[in-house]
């Protein structure tokens, strides 16, 4: 298991319209592997072979700032795998959400072989409307600078290309 990271990337908020995604990310498997543009946790370029990703690798997809309130989630594949590739969304750590760490809290699952929109359900332990009494959330509170992580599931992740987007706002 390794954890990548966009390269370039910061803790902020960046300028967008009303009623859009603050959050927007295309992943393109084979850009990625063709041309790079990932780095470690500690900054040093990292190049992906050319099956992409192994399985329970992490990629810290975006990097959100202290008082945002994470409130859905969606991915849009736009190019299917040609074979089984899932992952999950969430934040992989203990410290950075009111809520602690849940590795799928976000999204249970994302199948990255089936050329949908796929947002996150109620289902999502951490997101999702708050219909009664342990039945959701109403969202996520970043009490400290903090990513939104994907756990791909498989390690067939060559070719797959998806817009994953987050909303939400930065409530202080």
């Amino acid at each position: 298991m390794a954890t990548f990271v966009f390269k370039k990337r910061g803790y902020s908020m960046p300028h967008v319209f009303p009623n859009e995604a603050p959050f927007k990310k295309r992943i393109s498997m084979p850009d990625l592997i063709a041309y790079g543009g990932l780095v470690n946790t500690s900054g040093v370029d990292v190049a992906l072979p050319a099956t992409g990703f192994a399985a329970n690798d992490i990629l810290q997809v975006f990097s959100v700032p202290a008082g945002f309130w994470l409130q859905s989630i969606g991915v849009r594949v736009v190019t299917a795998e040609g074979a089984a590739c899932t992952g999950t969304i969430g934040c992989i750590s203990a410290t950075q959400t009111h809520l602690g760490a849940a590795a799928a809290g976000f999204f249970a699952s994302v199948n990255f072989n089936s050329a949908t929109t796929q947002p996150n359900t109620v289902a999502a332990t951490q997101l999702g409307p708050n219909t009664g009494a342990g039945t959701g959330n109403m969202g996520v509170v970043y009490n400290t600078d903090g990513t939104i992580d994907l756990t791909l599931s498989s390690a067939d992740t060559n070719a797959f290309i998806a817009d994953i987007w987050a909303m939400g706002w930065r409530v202080w």
